[in-house]
């Protein structure tokens, strides 16, 4: 084989294994935790009761209001796994007030990665909400 194709085939391979490896974190992207405000809700998906306004500040933290947003529940930090072993969730809530509920927190992808629902408890979720930047009542 000729230096030339031997060097072409190995710029397809480093060609290859880029886009492979783009495209997987792409995938993962969709992964992990979105930053903004959710609406905590009770079931039914998707219509049920907004209890409470979550706001996922940093990849470490998070803020609830009440179902409004005028009055602060409270904050606290969290851990994101973006693959639990079986039994284990993407959320682990470290402090704050869903620590102290003991929820848990599966994350679901969604309407093509467009909404992100957080599975609190089997009844309650928190939900991702469109629209313009969302801040607290002042």
């Amino acid at each position: 084989m000729s230096k030339d194709r031997r060097c072409l085939s190995r710029r397809t391979v480093l060609v290859a294994a880029a886009t492979a490896t783009f495209a997987a974190l792409a995938a993962h992207a969709d992964e992990a935790p979105r930053l903004g405000r959710y609406e905590v809700r009770v079931a039914p998906i998707p219509a049920g009761s907004v209890i409470a306004i979550l706001v996922i500040d940093t990849p470490t933290a998070y803020t609830l209001y009440d179902a409004i947003g005028a009055v602060l529940v409270g904050r606290g930090e969290y851990r994101f796994n973006p693959n639990p072993s079986a039994g284990e969730s993407h959320y682990s809530w470290l402090s704050g007030p869903f620590q102290r509920q003991q929820y848990g927190g599966t994350l679901y992808v969604e309407n093509g990665g467009r909404t992100h629902r957080i599975q609190l408890e089997p009844q309650t979720y928190a939900i991702t909400v469109e629209g313009p930047t969302w801040r607290p009542q002042q």
